[in-house]
């Protein structure tokens, strides 16, 4: 059996990992001062009302290579096969850590992919990768897929503040727009790590007309609507798809409490597939 690793800022529920026998999740974690919780174990208002109390940001940390290897080793002894999508290298080194594991372990049974994505494009990785599985897809052929979608995956999106990209040194090519939120909305995207800056509207509306005008202009083959306690605005963008998209199904996941250390209330955004 060919097994799918990948970590927690997939936002992968509980539900889906029980009912997949071969999924795993191997988990970051979020602190604040002294406190430490795992990914996803402490809600978001929580995290957000705990910063704007204290003015100390969250951190967050990658899961270490022994806690890697505590959910490969079994895989391995049992003469199964792993493949590891872990979260963009370039903003975590969560794809070292499972590397590390791998070396360890032997790679002609653990193949580690760095998804160059988070949240729901880990998920959509992930997903993709066990049908490839199910179809009777060998270790190598499902590593070299995963890794093509991966080159094929984008993220677009609009916060409601960069205070946290800024303080957490991801913002990038966005960096100029600070203290500027008050006249524009940007709408960003991900490359390589760091925001780079699509577009710069004067509303939250056009930045979400924005948004689906990107994402449908690629003509994906999927795409997943992501919020970071925005729920309502993430179903006026799911329905600005569907104008756009009206043949694509788009579904709406949540960010965890690790994304949401890194990218703030408010967000709004798309992780999404082009076509080969």
């Amino acid at each position: 059996m060919i097994h799918v690793i990948t970590d927690s800022t997939s936002g992968l529920t509980a539900e889906q990992i029980k009912n997949t026998p071969n999924l795993s999740l191997v988990y970051l974690s979020v602190s604040h001062g002294s406190d430490v919780w795992q990914d996803g174990e402490l809600p978001l208002a929580a995290l957000f009302a705990r910063v704007a109390a204290t003015g100390l940001m969250a951190k967050t940390s990658q899961p270490s290579p022994a806690e890697f290897e505590r959910v490969l080793r079994p895989i391995v002894e049992a003469g199964d096969e792993a493949l590891v999508i872990a979260i963009d290298g370039e903003l975590s080194g969560t794809v070292q850590g499972a590397m590390a594991a791998a070396n360890r372990l032997g790679a002609a049974h653990v193949r580690v992919v760095d998804s160059r994505t988070t949240a729901a494009g880990l998920t959509q990785l992930a997903e993709a990768a066990l049908a490839d599985i199910a179809a009777g897809c060998s270790l190598d052929e499902t590593e070299k897929r995963t890794r093509a979608r991966a080159g094929r995956t984008r993220a677009v999106f609009t916060p409601s503040t960069l205070e946290y990209l800024h303080k957490g040194g991801r913002i990038g090519g966005a960096a100029a727009l600070i203290g500027t939120l008050l006249q524009i909305k940007p709408v960003l995207y991900l490359e390589r790590g760091k925001v780079a800056v699509l577009d710069k509207v004067r509303t939250r509306e056009r930045s979400l007309r924005r948004l689906a005008e990107a994402v449908a202009a690629d003509a994906p083959e999927c795409a997943t609507v992501v919020e970071i306690e925005a729920k309502e605005d993430a179903q006026k963008l799911r329905s600005l798809l569907a104008e756009l998209l009206p043949d694509l199904p788009v579904g709406v996941a949540s960010g965890g409490s690790v994304l949401g250390a890194h990218l703030g209330p408010g967000l709004v955004g798309v992780t999404y597939m082009v076509k080969s």
